[in-house]
């Protein structure tokens, strides 16, 4: 019985250090420095933001399918005309995400915005969705 719980702890770590591995893997293709992306609901409507400095209006796509929001961004490093590069550490990154919205959405009225390096994506609800207000009155 105690060499099955080694065996077990065994397991686990190997499990675990996967894990952290996957983690390492996924923070190196995180730009550095950037805050993570976030989405919040304030009852009218979703609001994605993230920190996205240094890229393009050109390297940014936005897509809402149905209730799925999807941010699509690929930045390359600029390229400098009549300069030789001695060694680059910037690498094109892309990246995708995707989020299901828990409720029906207006896509008409959605909106994004890349302003100082910061995107902003306004999803409003469909109005059936939005909270509403009941009164109770005296029977």
């Amino acid at each position: 019985m105690f060499s099955r719980d080694l065996d077990f702890d065994r397991r686990f770590q190997l499990v675990n250090q996967l894990w952290r591995g996957f983690d390492r893997a996924f923070q190196e293709l995180e730009p550095r420095g950037a805050a993570g992306p976030e989405l919040t609901d304030d009852g009218e409507r979703f609001v994605y933001s993230a920190d996205l400095p240094g890229v393009s209006l050109e390297d940014v796509e936005v897509k809402l399918a149905g209730d799925v929001l999807t941010i699509a961004v690929k930045a390359a490093p600029p390229k400098l005309e009549g300069w030789s590069v001695h060694r680059r550490e910037r690498q094109v990154v892309s990246s995708t995400r995707s989020w299901v919205l828990p409720v029906k959405v207006d896509a008409a009225a959605t909106t994004a915005r890349l302003t100082d390096g910061v995107l902003t994506v306004t999803v409003p609800k469909s109005p059936e969705e939005k909270p509403r207000t009941i009164t109770v009155q005296a029977s």
